[in-house]
């Protein structure tokens, strides 16, 4: 029996977003294992439900959950944070350290606090041009399985935080 440890799926009962979510966090973490970065760009990720297609699953935001808005996985439009935290699924099928590379941008400058799991990991200033913040994700704050990294800002409706992409690299020992 493989032990990955899945995000609780049982509030969420559309079938092509579990489709997209176990398809997406499977490969995410296949490629993480075999070395390779995962990146997520929102603007290759527009999951449009009303015109589905079996090959569209690349396109779901199936990494967005909470604080992003209603369903952000079938979104079409940009990316914002609705909340003051927020957060994105790391899938992992070995704990290894990961380098998390976020490009954000944000209305003012605004300071952005990272977790993983629940344990810190870092802190960065969110331009109003296009930022790439940068953090390094230990072994130790992994495990098998669905990880979150959380996404916290303070005042996010005056900041209106934007997400442009996402990109996990495995960090070479």
């Amino acid at each position: 029996m493989d032990r990955y440890r899945r995000l609780d799926l049982q509030g969420r009962r559309e079938g092509n977003y579990i489709l997209g979510f176990c398809h997406g966090t499977l490969n995410a973490a296949r490629k993480l294992q075999d070395g390779a970065a995962v990146m997520l760009r929102m603007g290759e990720r527009r999951f449009d439900l009303q015109r589905f297609e079996p090959e569209m699953f690349d396109r779901m935001r199936w990494f967005l959950r909470d604080g992003w808005g209603h369903e952000p996985q079938y979104a079409t439009d940009e990316v914002f944070m609705q909340s003051d935290r927020a957060t994105v699924v790391l899938p992992c099928y070995t704990p290894a350290p990961i380098e998390v590379t976020l490009a954000m941008s944000a209305a003012r400058d605004t300071a952005l606090r990272v977790s993983a799991n629940g344990r810190a990991i870092g802190e960065g200033t969110i331009g109003m041009a296009r930022t790439r913040l940068r953090f390094q994700v230990p072994a130790e704050a992994l495990f098998r399985g669905d990880n979150l990294l959380s996404l916290e800002v303070a005042e996010y409706a005056a900041a209106a935080p934007r997400l442009y992409a996402i990109a996990y690299s495995p960090i070479p020992r």
